[in-house]
């Protein structure tokens, strides 16, 4: 069966619950793909981020219980940032699993979940990016800004969790319809007490402007966590950085450019804290 498929159901049924959901398991950006065998190679990720009431829970979902042994080791790693919950998925039914030394310890927690077989992408709403053939390129670039990040939050003590998906279509441009890939921060950080989504954004001139798009995605998890977004300001060649500046997303009215590319940015220059 269709393992997106099996997460998206569990995920309304948390929705329905009352819980809120943040979907971070990988949605196919295309109805077919050549590479589509290596989906189950990324690196490990949690499926959701659940907030039930005022808590946060990293949260795993399985369908072979025999994989469990496999998760101890991450999910021990990551209770520094945050605890996990671990579910299990037989044919239509739910199940919590209570202690992971334990396996055996589980609770059925819903059953007879409807479960679509497969669904369409739809229509191409490709990207500039992709159009032009510059995804691969742009992706080098933020590859470097988000590899100094890192090294600054780890330099500050921070305990940080990669959310980016190394998936293979992070190597095409010709990607069928970018809406339906699953948009995250870089990562989740703890510094201390102080718990944020993080993400980095290279620039070869002081530039600080993002796509409005991906700003309000950010808005968007602010129900969960706080939002950080580095600036983090190269020299022409990439091998120098030249400046970097914090901005902390926020609700307020930014103002807004149309872009050459047909995108809508926001220009938050106003509000960067320099941290270098």
């Amino acid at each position: 069966m269709n393992q997106e498929m099996i997460k998206k159901a569990v995920s309304e049924f948390f929705s329905s619950k009352g819980y809120e959901v943040l979907d971070m398991f990988y949605k196919k950006p295309c109805d077919s793909c050549l590479i589509i065998d290596k989906w189950d190679k990324f690196n490990l990720l949690p499926d959701f981020l659940l907030k039930i009431g005022s808590k946060l829970f990293f949260s795993f979902l399985l369908t072979d219980d025999s994989k469990i042994p496999l998760f101890k080791d991450y999910i021990k790693r990551f209770s520094k940032i945050l605890p996990s919950k671990l579910f299990l998925m037989h044919g239509n039914q739910l199940y919590e699993i209570e202690n992971i030394e334990d396996v055996s310890k589980r609770s059925l927690i819903a059953q007879d979940l409807f479960i679509k077989e497969d669904y369409a992408v739809g229509p191409s709403s490709r990207t500039f990016k992709s159009m032009s053939g510059r995804w691969e390129e742009q992706r080098r670039i933020g590859s470097k800004g988000e590899e100094e990040v890192a090294k600054l939050l780890k330099a500050s003590g921070a305990e940080i969790m990669d959310l980016n998906f190394n998936a293979p279509c992070d190597s095409c441009s010709n990607i069928q319809n970018w809406h339906s890939y699953n948009k995250l921060p870089d990562g989740i950080a703890k510094i201390k007490s102080n718990i944020f989504f993080y993400e980095a954004k290279s620039k070869k001139s002081r530039n600080l402007i993002v796509n409005e798009r991906d700003y309000i995605e950010y808005q968007n998890k602010l129900k969960f966590l706080p939002v950080n977004i580095y600036f983090i300001v190269f020299s022409y060649d990439l091998k120098k950085i030249k400046e970097i500046y914090l901005h902390k997303v926020n609700m307020n009215e930014h103002g807004r450019e149309h872009q050459w590319n047909g995108n809508y940015t926001v220009d938050l220059s106003n509000e960067v804290e320099q941290l270098a």
